[in-house]
């Protein structure tokens, strides 16, 4: 019997009646977050993320969410409840709407321990829907529907797109943060196209710098720089790292990807540790 947090509470998904709150007709607040290693390592900066869109709504996050220790106990009983020890995914939805802000916390286990990471490299394409431009773009419940949309029209040999933003730069993937490397830099959109501003997106490019890579974040990256490249992948706490095998006729190869894996789970397993 599936076990989940329903405003605060350890419950049974048979138990959960979800109604009233639709009734209310809410905004949606969501994150994914890994956890592995025995520990959440992402957990308080996913939860600030969660504030600040909650925020943006002119609401307040629900008191749980202010106690971050009881927080992180109630998803641990709830991760043992379901027998999920080794790794998986917390999906933390809030239900904001002018009464109050409902929550729902459920999980998904893995049967791997690292972070994940694509064995197989993925088809991708350009997505004809366009990001757009402004600040509140940057947030994830402002992008849901459009990734959605466009998760939905991929084509059966596709997995995941790459987005633009209506000024036809490189912006980001489905639910993901994009990376290119190129004569040993890494290349990814800034914030000022409009992409959204990942937790683990920030952790990329900080490992990245400690295994020697230069770094570029550039608001302005033409899509024709997606077919000059020599490495392209996604990344997002919910997926991991997946390395892009093709685009069109280009095809990429296989570099930093598999050693920035490895840095990133020696990253995680310490941060679940302290």
């Amino acid at each position: 019997m599936k076990k989940l947090i329903v405003n605060g509470e350890v419950c049974s998904l048979e138990d959960v009646s979800m109604n009233r709150w639709l009734l209310d007709d809410p905004v949606i607040v969501a994150q994914k977050v890994w956890f592995g290693y025995g520990g959440i390592p992402l957990l308080n900066e996913n939860v600030d993320s969660l504030k600040e869109q909650v925020s943006f709504l002119g609401a307040l996050l629900p008191p749980l969410f202010q106690n971050r220790r009881e927080l992180f106990r109630l998803c641990k009983r709830m991760l043992n409840k379901n027998r999920y020890y080794r790794s998986g995914i917390i999906h933390i939805r809030l239900y904001v709407s002018e009464k109050k802000v409902n929550f729902l916390i459920t999980s998904e286990g893995r049967e791997i321990f690292d972070f994940p990471l694509s064995e197989q490299g993925l088809l991708v394409n350009i997505s004809p829907y366009r990001k757009p431009v402004n600040p509140v773009a940057s947030y994830p419940f402002y992008s849901r529907l459009l990734w959605e949309t466009a998760y939905n029209n991929l084509s059966n040999q596709h997995r995941n797109a790459i987005l633009l933003n209506d000024n036809e730069y490189i912006c980001e993937g489905i639910a993901s943060s994009v990376f290119m490397l190129k004569d040993n830099v890494l290349i990814t959109p800034a914030t000022e196209s409009g992409c959204c501003r990942h937790q683990i997106r920030e952790v990329v490019l900080e490992q990245a710098i400690k295994m020697g890579l230069k770094v570029l974040e550039a608001p302005k990256l033409e899509k024709e720089l997606l077919f000059h490249v020599e490495e392209l992948f996604l990344v997002s706490e919910a997926r991991g790292i997946e390395w892009i095998l093709g685009l069109g006729n280009k095809r990429f190869v296989r570099s930093v990807s598999s050693d920035l894996h490895e840095q990133l789970n020696f990253f995680m397993e310490q941060k679940a540790g302290s």
